[in-house]
């Protein structure tokens, strides 16, 4: 007797085309490099959310880094319902206080396997809460780039991955033009 297995295949999506949504488009931050080396800047603005309403159960997160930083550490903030300060695109530091911004509001966790996200991406954000996906970056001279991530998922068993082209530049000696811009030597930072 033969017995097979059929696993299901992962479905990769951009936001708002799967079950799960990190609300952001493609595009770009770039930091300038302050006077000491190295430096931490942590990016955010990845409101983690259900499309569907189904639970979702964080399985990995990955990464593409053309001019590698030093670290990179991937960290979820769970802000509370009438939180003191919404979404960071950037800032200078590392949870859970920022040089210009001060301390956050809500608990900053080590991402790991098997979160899970239920907030609805139709919820009131300031009435309900929010959980952002933060990318805390070390950086030496050479400065560093992830052009590309991907968030490996489940929702209601079926595997996906959620495929995020927002690009995080932090300036430096080997950071060259990305996407046809010259994002750390110019005005078009």
């Amino acid at each position: 007797m033969l017995l097979t297995s059929c696993a299901a295949e992962r479905q990769e999506h951009v936001s708002d085309a799967g079950p799960l949504s990190a609300n952001v488009e493609t595009g770009a931050t770039s930091v300038f490099a302050p006077g000491d080396h190295p430096w931490m800047e942590t990016f955010g603005s990845y409101l983690l959310c259900s499309t569907t309403g189904t639970q979702i159960k964080l399985e990995d997160i990955r990464y593409e880094t053309p001019v590698k930083p030093l670290k990179v550490e991937l960290q979820l903030r769970n802000a509370p319902p009438g939180f003191d300060l919404g979404p960071i695109t950037s800032a200078s530091g590392q949870p859970p206080k920022f040089k210009e911004i001060g301390d956050i509001s809500g608990q900053v966790e080590p991402f790991r396997k098997g979160v899970k996200i239920s907030q609805k991406c139709d919820q009131d954000a300031a009435a309900h809460g929010f959980t952002e996906l933060l990318f805390v970056v070390k950086t030496g001279k050479a400065g560093g780039h992830i052009s590309k991530t991907w968030i490996d998922y489940t929702a209601g068993g079926d595997p996906y991955t959620l495929v995020i082209n927002w690009q995080m530049i932090t300036c430096g000696n080997k950071i060259g033009p990305v996407n046809g811009a010259d994002r750390c030597n110019s005005d078009e930072a």
